[in-house]
């Protein structure tokens, strides 16, 4: 007999992801939370969440096939979303259903250059656009306010959304520096909040950064700005020379 829990419907899906986001919201007071159904809502989101898995690995050999096709130096990987970021991330988009979701499952390529970048691009587009669940999202030319840089798709696999990220490796050290310091300090960096200082300073390294890859030239005044920046935070506490 088996003993792996019934799949959980959609509307059971969306339900347990609303019960999530309100409990950490606090719109549920503390003495009124259900704590079977806080857990069984934890259940539900795992069991929706591991449904990504073999989705993700298909999109991974993909890309693998991809990356040989086009003869690039690249470093593939995948990933699930934690459930603790999925609700922190249902708190933050307001009231979009956990099953709406296009990033619980996802897969990296890590490429050399911003040309083994666009020739990776273009085969995921020649390849996939049927499968696109919306417009590719290209924050290289319009960066997050953070400074985060990537070109991002979301392609359907057996009824599940799975994201691709494509970065360099400057954007990849970049977004791993931004990853120690939340991890470090406690912060949500990665969520666009923190100490403006700290902001600013990833802001002006992503920018540093993507001149130095894409062949933008440096200037005088984004240099001073780097230093004073660098400055500021070591001062604050959150560095140390």
């Amino acid at each position: 007999m088996s003993t792996e829990p019934d799949f959980p419907s959609k509307n059971q899906i969306t339900k347990a992801g609303k019960y999530l986001r309100d409990c950490v919201r606090k719109t549920i007071a503390t003495e009124d939370v259900d704590l079977d159904r806080y857990f069984r809502s934890i259940d539900i989101v795992t069991i929706f969440r591991e449904a990504h898995g073999y989705p993700m690995t298909k999109v991974r050999s993909g890309l693998a096939s991809m990356i040989n096709t086009e003869s690039i130096d690249a470093a593939l990987s995948q990933r699930h979303k934690r459930v603790p970021r999925i609700v922190r991330k249902l708190v933050r988009m307001g009231d979009t259903n956990l099953s709406r979701l296009e990033d619980i499952g996802g897969c990296r390529i890590v490429v050399q250059s911003p040309q083994d970048m666009d020739a990776i691009c273009r085969r995921i587009r020649k390849n996939w656009t049927s499968a696109f669940t919306r417009d590719p999202r290209d924050y290289i030319a319009s960066p997050k306010d953070i400074g985060y840089r990537a070109r991002h798709f979301v392609v359907r696999r057996d009824e599940r959304a799975i994201e691709i990220q494509v970065r360099t490796v400057g954007q990849q050290r970049w977004a791993d520096a931004v990853e120690a310091i939340d991890g470090r300090l406690g912060l949500k960096l990665k969520d666009g909040e923190g100490p403006e200082s700290l902001l600013e300073n990833f802001r002006i390294a992503g920018e540093l950064i993507y001149r130095q890859e894409f062949g933008v030239p440096l200037d005088d005044e984004l240099i001073q700005r780097l230093h004073a920046s660098n400055d500021r935070v070591i001062a604050e506490g959150y560095y140390t020379r």
